[in-house]
């Protein structure tokens, strides 16, 4: 079984950031991603859909030290989903992507410095093998 997102997009804000009581950097921010299709009628049509981000750890405390309202970010996470009962009794949902891996694909203003490196987490389970080899490459 496999529950793998990779996403690149736009912040739609920046981050919320918060401190756990363990001690942990939690970042929460959004992105939107755009996809073109066509409409019955046949025209083009742009349609974006907007993604909770949720880093943790060392990927939150680079969230919180670079990430801002319109950069161009690649994450790689995993969907997670949560249901809590509101104070009225009703079921509340929300979806978030937990990050795994986060890449600043664009270049900072220049208030910021330039390191464009991948962030991955604190943790003992090695990076997914993104090698490409010519056996890879379809044509």
């Amino acid at each position: 079984m496999v529950n793998k997102v990779f996403l690149i997009g736009r912040v739609g804000r920046d981050p919320d950031i918060r401190v756990a009581p363990s001690g942990t950097v939690v970042a929460n921010f959004s992105i939107a991603t755009d996809r073109n299709r066509r409409d019955k009628d046949g025209n083009w049509q742009q349609e974006t859909e907007w993604h909770r981000i949720v880093a943790f750890g060392r990927l939150g405390e680079t969230a919180r030290d670079r990430i801002k309202k319109g950069r161009l970010v690649f994450i790689e996470g995993h969907i997670h989903y949560n249901s809590w009962e509101d104070k009225e009794g009703f079921k509340r949902y929300n979806t978030d992507i937990i990050a795994e891996r986060l890449r600043l694909l664009d270049k900072p203003s220049q208030n910021e410095g330039y390191n464009n490196d991948a962030v991955q987490p604190d943790t003992n389970v090695p990076p997914a093998d993104t090698s490409v080899t010519d056996d890879d490459v379809p044509f």
